[in-house]
């Protein structure tokens, strides 16, 4: 008898042991609800498999020894029921959090509805006011590389090409939509190339030159940035090193480096749409880098007016020699009374304006050694705060949840979605999977809603968008697993809305 209890401790301790290592070493939680408890980064359940492993491994050796009997029978128990969890909580778990995810290079999601799935490039979905349409830019890359504003119907039907375009926002109020038209072969500036168009297509107008464009709430003002040099440059030899400020621009004989940024500053305006006249709010504020981001690429606006109109978040950006520091300002529609709502030594950004107008939720963290070469591509340890309008009243929601900047109020202010990631070390810091997580406004009742495999760091969610009625989530599915690799749009629905 300690002869069988031996060997089938073994049998099942060893194998339970290293399948619970493997997790752990690469910080993969499948089960949503240790997930969601924000402990530190690891996993929970291969802490509890090699706990049982372990026992059960211990006391085969013992009744292999004939020794210590009771425990002996103790470590089989353990391994029984580490067996047990496995077949019957693990396994279901994994299965349903992993089912429909990337399989012969095809995108089937569970639970999610493909809206915008063709061999075109789909992404940044946009709901009308009514919840009935969904606007969305469509790419086809190729040597003549055309982007389409579209608009379709909320179930995926009726799709409506209405302008060639890319990088549009539609005003809050759903009756106009500013977005970048470059004709074919043109070399000047991005920030001359902004039109203004009527939410049909019609009644198209180029704007004067701007940067950073947001609308007012009822879409008959924009702010906007306008930059200018100092004609200082910034370097970064190497990924985490000091930042060095040149007064004049670098040169391949002064050594490699890995990025270098021209200093500038920015003054902010407002402009009415009707009339065309312009409005100077603010003069010199640092804004280094802020020009080179490109517009709507994070789905987040630098700047974003308060639901009520009086009030505009904006963003500055300053690089000392240590770091570069994200920072979130407000001040009153017409300029006055600038304050400074965040001083964190890192970044504060995409600040977002609660429905109601009386808190501002923002990530917090820092940014990898890619942001300054690709924009978009945040580091994992950003989370998202919220505050008061005032800057006061701070409080992290979220914990290692290693957030993107893809964020969003639910509409009725209930609730936060966001975009999680997870980092797989044997890939070279690469995610190896990508979540959208639904949490209370406060923090609580995190639940996960999607989950997709990266494939490799390849594929990943982005820009998310909650329906009006706060039921659904439209979101973007990027994969560049393949050539030229492909973007779509789906649609999930949210429990409990």
């Amino acid at each position: 008898m300690p002869l069988t209890i031996g060997i089938l401790n073994l049998v099942v301790g060893v194998p339970i042991l290293l399948f619970g290592i493997i997790l752990l070493a690469h910080g993969v939680e499948p089960l949503a609800w240790w997930a969601s408890r924000d402990y530190s980064p690891g996993s929970i359940t291969g802490v509890v498999l090699i706990t049982f492993a372990t026992i059960a491994i211990t006391g085969g050796v013992f009744a292999l020894r004939k020794r210590a009997r009771r425990l002996a029978l103790a470590g089989l128990i353990c391994a029984l029921f580490a067996t047990l969890f496995l077949t019957f909580v693990f396994w279901p778990a994994l299965v349903a959090s992993f089912a429909g995810c990337s399989t012969n290079g095809a995108i089937g999601l569970q639970r999610a509805t493909p809206l915008a799935n063709t061999s075109a490039y789909e992404c940044n979905p946009v709901w009308s006011p009514d919840g009935g349409k969904i606007f969305f830019q469509q790419d086809y890359p190729g040597e003549s590389y055309k982007s389409y504003i579209c608009v379709m119907n909320s179930d995926g039907s009726n799709v409506q090409k209405l302008a060639e375009g890319r990088n549009f926002i539609l005003s809050p109020d759903g009756s106009k939509i500013l977005f970048l038209f470059a004709p074919q072969g043109y070399s000047g500036e991005l920030n001359a190339c902004w039109w203004l168009m009527e939410s049909d297509g019609s009644n198209r107008k180029k704007l004067p030159p701007l940067n950073n464009p947001s609308f007012n709430p009822d879409g008959s003002k924009i702010c906007y940035y306008t930059f200018h040099p100092t004609g200082y440059y910034w370097v970064q030899r190497e990924s985490g090193v000091n930042w060095t400020r040149l007064d004049h621009e670098p040169t391949p004989e002064e050594g490699e480096f890995i990025c270098y940024a021209m200093e500038e500053l920015a003054d902010i305006w407002v402009m009415d749409i009707a009339g065309g006249s312009k409005t100077k709010i603010a003069s010199n504020i640092p804004a280094t880098l802020l020009s080179n981001i490109p517009p709507t690429f994070f789905a987040v606006a630098v700047s974003e007016w308060s639901p009520d109109g009086e009030k505009i978040l904006f963003q500055t950006l300053e690089l000392y020699d240590h770091t570069a520091n994200f920072d979130i300002w407000t001040m009153n529609e017409d300029g006055s009374n600038k304050k400074r709502l965040t001083d964190y030594t890192r970044n504060d950004l995409a600040p977002r304006w609660s429905p109601d107008g009386k808190k501002i939720a923002y990530v917090s963290g820092g940014l990898n050694k890619y942001s300054y070469e690709i924009w978009g591509r945040y580091s994992y340890s950003c989370e998202i705060w919220v505050m008061n309008p005032d800057g006061g009243g701070k409080r992290k929601l979220t914990r290692n949840a290693k957030v993107k900047p893809w964020f969003d109020w639910s509409p009725d202010g209930r609730k936060i979605a966001y975009v999680s990631t997870d980092i797989d070390r044997a890939l070279g810091l690469k995610h190896n999977k990508s979540e959208i997580w639904v949490m209370k406004a406060d923090g609580s009742n995190k639940k996960l809603l999607l989950r997709i495999a990266a494939n490799g760091g390849n594929m990943d969610i982005h820009q998310i968008k909650w329906k009006p009625d706060s039921s659904e989530i439209a979101f973007g599915i990027r994969d560049f697993s393949g050539s030229p690799g492909d973007h779509d749009i789906y649609l999930i629905d949210v429990p409990g809305s």
